[in-house]
């Protein structure tokens, strides 16, 4: 029998890059549907999870029972496939966290300032940075980010969509199969 290989991760696994975990519950759980909400999610260099919800700023470790099922969105990676353009991405990525969660503001509202928003907040922040460093290489991941980051429907058609339906072509699979043991792959 040929294994399936799990899309979920832990976060600790997904370190500088958006993760999504189910509003309830968690992916694979025999309750979820395909139309629940998704909670967005931005891990730091260790896999430390910041989020944005009703609570405010969440911080949390990237091995928490919440985060250790999450989908990655291969943030960086879906950008660049050049090693020196992802070291020089990640570089930007800390300062870009910091900035955004000493300027955010707290006032959570679940359709007009979401998570989502955080996460578009943070793409505005870190294309800024990278305009500012001046770095030819990275014109083209520039211009991605700019196409993206005011915009929710062009952020989850570029990074969201693909992952979520491999998660639901493996949900498919997991519960025909009749619920055998999942392994997270790393």
């Amino acid at each position: 029998m040929l294994p399936i290989a799990s899309p979920f991760t832990e976060a600790r696994r997904a370190p500088n890059d958006f993760v999504l975990i189910p509003s309830r519950g968690s992916f694979i759980s025999s309750d979820h549907s395909t139309i629940e909400n998704l909670h967005l999610g931005i891990t730091n260099h260790a896999g430390e999870v910041t989020s944005f919800d009703f609570n405010g700023i969440c911080y949390e470790k990237g091995f928490e029972n919440r985060w250790s099922e999450c989908l990655s969105l291969n943030f960086i990676q879906k950008l660049s496939q050049d090693q020196s353009d992802i070291d020089l991405f990640n570089l930007f990525w800390s300062s870009s966290l910091a900035e955004l969660i000493s300027v955010k503001r707290t006032n959570y509202h679940p359709v007009d300032n979401n998570c989502f928003d955080f996460g578009l907040e943070m793409i505005t922040i870190l294309t800024r940075k990278l305009k500012e460093a001046n770095n030819r290489r990275l014109c083209e991941v520039i211009q991605i980010l700019d196409q993206v980051k005011c915009d929710k429907v062009s952020f989850c058609q570029n990074f969201v969509v693909e992952r979520t339906k491999l998660a639901a072509l493996y949900l498919c699979f997991h519960r025909k199969l009749g619920h055998l043991p999942v392994v997270c792959s790393s």
